[in-house]
């Protein structure tokens, strides 16, 4: 039992999920009821017929079944509406908040956005530049080099252009990243995105198989006779024989 119920808490420590449910149960006896009994005649039921009088009381069983769910899906919703509302009074109540909080968080995020690609933009400026002056001077350096003390002071030139031009193409996040004293992290991000503006031009492989649209065409083409000729590439299109008892 939880050793927090005590005064006014009526539930004896039940939660709330097996009080909502014993609740149910007490409130719709004749739907547990027969639930029960229609699930039982799964073990009394053959589990093939060969004649018309036990294909009939087959049907029987089945349209009795459709309509313990009809009623008990019925049952359900009407059952669960008051949850539904209470559901949706606690997600607008939360949903206002952080709504209003998620504004100034964009806001915030904007300026803090602003800021850092500016920095980029001129870390970046200037390592670039340095990374030019160190090329510069490198080749330079191997240009004019004709000992070999001159030429290994060429390739330490080189070594150190080199460095100073990865150091100007590092990521967004390399040139921006912060740290405040209570550790909160914050870095420039960098992601590619996309916009369709001619769906028609837009290559084939791209496109996603509509289900919709293939069911559509599908049901279009079937015959007068039953038979559906329909052939789509990369779709197999099959017939699937059931019963219905209404």
């Amino acid at each position: 039992m939880d050793a927090l119920a005590g005064i006014g808490d009526n539930s004896g420590g039940m939660d709330a999920a097996t009080a909502i449910k014993e609740n149910l149960t007490e409130r719709h006896p004749d739907i547990v009821k027969r639930s029960g009994k229609l699930a039982g005649m799964i073990e009394r039921a053959p589990k093939s017929v060969d004649n018309e009088a036990d294909a009939n009381k087959i049907s029987e069983a089945i349209r009795q079944c459709t309509a313990f769910i009809k009623i008990a899906t019925e049952t359900r919703v009407k059952e669960k509406e008051p949850y539904l509302a209470g559901g949706r009074a606690v997600d607008g109540f939360f949903a206002n908040l952080i709504d209003a909080v998620d504004k100034t968080k964009k806001s915030l995020l904007s300026v803090r956005t602003a800021y850092d690609v500016a920095v980029e933009a001129e870390t970046r400026r200037q390592r670039e530049e340095a990374a030019r002056i160190q090329r510069e001077e490198a080749d330079r350096q191997a240009q004019e080099a004709r000992t070999a003390q001159q030429q290994d002071r060429a390739a330490v030139a080189e070594t150190v252009a080199q460095e100073a031009e990865q150091a100007a193409k590092v990521k967004p996040a390399e040139l921006t990243r912060t740290r405040t004293d209570t550790g909160v992290v914050s870095s420039l991000r960098s992601e590619w995105r996309h916009e369709v503006t001619d769906p028609k031009k837009v290559p084939k492989k791209f496109m996603v198989p509509s289900d919709a649209l293939i069911k559509g065409a599908v049901k279009a083409a079937v015959l007068p006779d039953g038979s559906c000729p329909l052939d789509i590439p990369g779709v197999r299109i099959y017939e699937h024989k059931f019963s219905q008892v209404r």
